[in-house]
């Protein structure tokens, strides 16, 4: 499985980016929107995890555009705004949910549990034909 970590500082990402890997995920970093986008129109990722407050665009904007190009990919947004106006703000781009920071690991396996059970139910419901 692959996961992209879009965030402005990199080496701030070190205790997900360990989280995503124990869990079997090959991790890419970028701080760069329009080329993570590209490379999604090519070859959809399994999880994106994006910050609300990028240089080039909103983590929100990012994740409208992001629906248009890869509508498979379950997306983790991170930010310190109040989740209920996260929740709000981003209703109909299919995000599996948001974490306060960067060090939330509680809340980033909490978001990976939930994803790893909507992949088992997909595949029960495929296999079982519902």
């Amino acid at each position: 499985m692959n996961a992209i970590l879009i965030v402005n500082e990199p080496h701030r990402a070190a205790s997900i980016i360990d989280l995503l890997c124990g869990r079997g995920f090959s991790v890419a970093v970028s701080d760069n929107t329009e080329q993570v986008l590209r490379d999604c129109r090519e070859h959809s990722p399994d999880v994106v995890v994006v910050e609300n407050r990028l240089r080039e665009i909103s983590g929100i904007r990012f994740l409208s555009e992001l629906i248009r190009v890869s509508w498979t990919t379950s997306a983790i947004l991170v930010s310190e705004e109040d989740p209920e106006l996260i929740h709000e703000q981003t209703e109909g781009l299919g995000i599996l949910g948001s974490v306060t920071s960067l060090d939330d690991r509680e809340g980033m396996e909490r978001l990976i549990n939930d994803f790893f059970g909507l992949l088992t139910a997909d595949r029960q419901s495929t296999t079982t034909g519902t």
